[in-house]
Protein backbone atom coordinates (compact mmCIF):
# COMPACT_ATOMS: atom_id res chain seq x y z
CA UNK A 1 0.00 0.00 0.00
CA UNK A 2 2.87 2.60 0.87
CA UNK A 3 4.21 1.47 -2.71
CA UNK A 4 0.86 2.82 -4.21
CA UNK A 5 0.70 5.93 -2.40
CA UNK A 6 4.16 7.03 -3.06
CA UNK A 7 3.48 6.02 -7.13
CA UNK A 8 2.01 9.69 -7.71
CA UNK A 9 5.19 11.04 -6.18
CA UNK A 10 7.54 9.18 -7.90
CA UNK A 11 5.78 9.32 -10.97
CA UNK A 12 6.17 13.26 -10.86
CA UNK A 13 9.49 13.27 -9.80
CA UNK A 14 10.56 10.73 -13.25
CA UNK A 15 9.03 12.64 -15.53
CA UNK A 16 8.99 16.08 -14.63
CA UNK A 17 11.87 16.08 -12.67
CA UNK A 18 10.02 17.43 -9.31
CA UNK A 19 7.09 17.12 -7.37
CA UNK A 20 4.21 18.79 -6.11
CA UNK A 21 1.84 19.62 -3.39
CA UNK A 22 -0.42 17.39 -4.50
CA UNK A 23 1.41 14.78 -2.76
CA UNK A 24 1.37 15.62 0.26
CA UNK A 25 -1.67 13.58 1.54
CA UNK A 26 -0.36 10.31 0.02
CA UNK A 27 2.90 11.40 2.19
CA UNK A 28 1.06 11.89 5.36
CA UNK A 29 -1.12 8.29 4.46
CA UNK A 30 2.03 6.54 4.01
CA UNK A 31 3.98 7.86 6.87
CA UNK A 32 1.15 6.99 9.01
CA UNK A 33 1.17 3.42 7.87
CA UNK A 34 4.66 3.02 8.26
CA UNK A 35 4.58 4.36 11.61
CA UNK A 36 1.58 1.91 12.52
CA UNK A 37 3.77 -0.77 11.27
CA UNK A 38 6.33 -0.04 13.74
CA UNK A 39 4.74 1.14 16.43
CA UNK A 40 1.62 -0.63 16.73
CA UNK A 41 1.80 -4.30 14.71
CA UNK A 42 5.32 -5.41 15.47
CA UNK A 43 6.09 -5.42 11.68
CA UNK A 44 9.93 -4.35 12.31
CA UNK A 45 12.75 -6.49 13.23
CA UNK A 46 14.70 -4.11 14.64
CA UNK A 47 12.18 -2.67 16.87
CA UNK A 48 10.91 -6.18 17.97
CA UNK A 49 6.99 -7.46 18.35
CA UNK A 50 6.66 -4.00 21.02
CA UNK A 51 3.68 -2.32 20.50
CA UNK A 52 5.29 1.66 21.41
CA UNK A 53 2.92 4.25 22.75
CA UNK A 54 -0.66 3.57 24.37
CA UNK A 55 -3.72 5.75 23.47
CA UNK A 56 -7.04 5.10 24.95
CA UNK A 57 -8.68 6.15 21.77
CA UNK A 58 -10.70 9.33 23.19
CA UNK A 59 -10.20 12.20 20.76
CA UNK A 60 -10.78 15.60 22.18
CA UNK A 61 -11.77 18.48 19.51
CA UNK A 62 -10.15 16.37 16.73
CA UNK A 63 -6.88 15.56 18.28
CA UNK A 64 -5.74 12.88 19.76
CA UNK A 65 -4.67 14.39 23.06
CA UNK A 66 -4.29 10.83 24.86
CA UNK A 67 -1.35 9.43 23.56
CA UNK A 68 0.75 8.24 26.24
CA UNK A 69 4.84 8.57 24.95
CA UNK A 70 6.11 5.20 27.17
CA UNK A 71 9.55 4.92 25.26
CA UNK A 72 12.45 6.87 25.30
CA UNK A 73 14.00 9.38 23.19
CA UNK A 74 16.49 7.21 22.32
CA UNK A 75 13.53 4.41 21.23
CA UNK A 76 12.05 7.67 19.10
CA UNK A 77 14.93 8.08 17.05
CA UNK A 78 15.61 4.30 16.26
CA UNK A 79 11.02 4.29 15.34
CA UNK A 80 12.01 7.63 13.25
CA UNK A 81 15.05 6.24 11.71
CA UNK A 82 12.72 2.33 10.78
CA UNK A 83 9.51 4.36 9.88
CA UNK A 84 12.23 6.28 7.05
CA UNK A 85 13.04 2.91 6.20
CA UNK A 86 10.74 1.76 5.19
CA UNK A 87 9.06 4.76 3.24
CA UNK A 88 12.86 4.94 1.62
CA UNK A 89 12.31 0.45 0.79
CA UNK A 90 8.66 1.42 -0.81
CA UNK A 91 10.06 4.68 -2.67
CA UNK A 92 13.05 2.64 -4.48
CA UNK A 93 10.35 -0.31 -4.94
CA UNK A 94 7.62 2.47 -6.79
CA UNK A 95 10.49 3.92 -8.84
CA UNK A 96 11.58 0.66 -10.32
CA UNK A 97 8.21 -0.26 -10.93
CA UNK A 98 7.40 2.67 -12.97
CA UNK A 99 11.35 2.75 -14.54
CA UNK A 100 10.38 -0.51 -15.92
CA UNK A 101 7.04 0.55 -17.16
CA UNK A 102 7.67 4.20 -18.26
CA UNK A 103 5.79 3.73 -21.28
CA UNK A 104 2.90 2.27 -19.57
CA UNK A 105 2.69 5.31 -16.86
CA UNK A 106 3.06 7.56 -20.43
CA UNK A 107 0.28 5.61 -21.90
CA UNK A 108 -1.97 6.41 -18.77
CA UNK A 109 -1.03 9.39 -18.36
CA UNK A 110 -1.94 10.60 -22.29
CA UNK A 111 -5.43 8.59 -21.75
CA UNK A 112 -5.86 10.97 -18.63
CA UNK A 113 -5.51 13.95 -20.17
CA UNK A 114 -7.77 13.23 -23.23
CA UNK A 115 -10.28 11.46 -20.92
CA UNK A 116 -10.09 12.47 -17.24
CA UNK A 117 -10.26 9.04 -15.52
CA UNK A 118 -9.65 5.19 -16.50
CA UNK A 119 -11.67 2.61 -15.50
CA UNK A 120 -10.59 -1.08 -14.02
CA UNK A 121 -10.63 -2.89 -17.42
CA UNK A 122 -8.95 0.00 -19.84
CA UNK A 123 -6.16 0.08 -17.32
CA UNK A 124 -6.19 -4.09 -17.24
CA UNK A 125 -5.82 -3.79 -20.58
CA UNK A 126 -2.98 -1.27 -21.15
CA UNK A 127 -1.47 -3.56 -18.66
CA UNK A 128 -1.40 -6.75 -20.50
CA UNK A 129 -1.67 -5.59 -23.94
CA UNK A 130 0.37 -2.40 -24.02
CA UNK A 131 -2.71 -0.43 -25.26
CA UNK A 132 -6.12 0.36 -24.23
CA UNK A 133 -9.33 -1.56 -25.85
CA UNK A 134 -11.81 0.91 -27.29
CA UNK A 135 -14.43 2.19 -25.60
CA UNK A 136 -17.48 1.24 -26.09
Amino acid sequence: EIVVLLGGMVAEKLVLGDTSTGVSNDIKRATKIARAMVMEYGMSESMGPIVYGTSNSEVFIGKDMNNIKDYSEATASKIDAEVKNIISKCYEKAQEILQNNIEKLHLVAQFLVTNEKMNAKEFESLMENGEIANKE
